[in-house]
């Protein structure tokens, strides 16, 4: 087994490819600045070395002490014997929102490279050499899974991962979106986490490959996961969006809903939020969604500000004056991504994503869901479909 030297990033990236129908890609971010967090760790909070196994359980590993940590009893890890159990803070993150992680924790974000192969129905892999310390993620596809040859493309993408998980990788972003496969590929992503000298921490047992493959769903989890030497593994029926993690509710409540939203850090806009096109969905707009299963219409107005602010307030009225929403977002001419939002009904940290489309004039605007976090709860932008007019 390789013992990794400290503050070494083990990477990680999810691959996949098929044949089908494509639909079209949610909203990313490939442009957006480094979302890394870096801090250092009490020794308290876990044993002497590297990655370690799944918690309370060994995992096999080189190096190291066996000095058990908090939550469970020394297991060998990546990089070190011991990791007894995970830290007492928040793990890192690349999702926006997160408190601060234990020091000596790193989550670095991806670096906008890419990779393409054109692969047949003889099968291929293609293998992308990702950003931070060159680690490699695969795809490899069988003979049958496409009918002819097709151009396969993956990204790790530079902008924040989904909210509501916690994550072990940056996004992976695999073209052509929602290309189907006729016989599953195996992807194998391996984790973009750093960790100073004595910090350690334990693989979480619920740690899996989640891919969006579908512009009106939501991430799902892999049912064949699995774990490997600092990789998370799967098959792959359908290309799509990839990341490894586990869900952010099965860290301790402070982790991801502060008492308040004011603390959080969640309203501080990203650089570059607002990136140009021949519409700008920057100003202000009257908004009208129909109604969405049990949930009825909805009527709200917004201004969104060049900086990625925006606030709601009564329909058709000063908005200012009536503000009752308010959050950050990121958008260009085709996509629009609540990434905070305090009086939609949801968590603060709980983001959507949607499709923008402009009329000629760009004084109509249609939003069409590609996920939403919330699922069930929004009490506006909610339906599949919204209409927002300009002023």
């Amino acid at each position: 087994m390789k013992a990794y030297p400290r503050n070494r990033d083990i990477l990680a990236v999810i691959l996949m490819a098929g044949t089908g129908a494509c639909d079209a890609r949610p909203p990313l971010d490939p442009q957006a600045t480094d979302h890394s967090i870096t801090r250092a760790v009490n020794p308290k909070d876990g044993g002497t070395g590297g990655v370690g196994g799944t918690q309370g359980a060994p995992a096999i590993g080189s190096g190291g002490t066996p000095d058990a940590g908090v939550g469970g009893t020394p297991g060998t890890g990546i990089g070190g014997t011991g990791g007894g159990g995970f830290p007492t803070g928040c793990p890192c993150s690349r999702a926006p929102g997160r408190q601060d992680p234990p020091t000596g924790w790193s989550c670095p974000a991806g670096r906008g490279v890419s990779a393409m192969a054109v692969i047949g129905p003889e099968g291929g892999t293609l293998s992308l050499v990702t950003g931070n310390q060159g680690v490699t993620l695969e795809l490899t596809i069988p003979a049958g899974a496409l009918s002819a040859p097709t151009a396969i493309k993956v990204t790790e993408s530079a902008g924040p991962t989904p909210t509501g998980y916690t994550d072990y990788t940056p996004l992976y972003e695999f073209e052509p979106f929602g290309l189907k496969l006729a016989e599953p590929a195996r992807v194998r992503v391996p984790w973009s986490i750093a960790l100073s000298s004595g910090a350690t921490f334990n693989v979480h047992p619920a740690l899996a490959a989640y891919l969006l493959a579908s512009s009106t769903g939501n991430f799902e989890r892999l049912a064949d996961s699995y774990t490997n030497a600092g990789f998370t593994q799967a098959s792959l029926a359908r290309l799509g969006n990839l990341f490894a993690g586990y869900p952010a509710t099965l860290d301790p409540q402070s982790c991801n809903f502060p008492l308040t939203c004011e603390s959080s850090g969640l309203f501080v806009p990203i650089p570059n939020a607002v990136r140009g096109g021949r519409c700008s969905i920057v100003g202000t707009w009257d908004a009208t969604s129909p109604q969405s299963g049990s949930n009825p219409p909805s009527q709200a107005s917004f201004i969104f500000n060049a900086d990625g602010t925006w606030i709601g307030g009564l329909y058709k009225e000063d908005v200012s004056a009536t503000q009752f929403m308010r959050g950050v977002f990121r958008a260009d001419e085709t996509t629009f991504e609540i990434l905070s939002s305090q009086g939609m009904g949801c968590p603060c940290s709980y983001g959507a994503g949607f499709k923008t489309s402009f009329d000629d004039a760009c004084s109509s605007l249609t939003l069409t869901h590609s996920y939403d976090n919330c699922t069930g709860g929004r009490k506006y932008l909610m339906p599949l479909v919204s209409t927002l007019r300009r002023r």
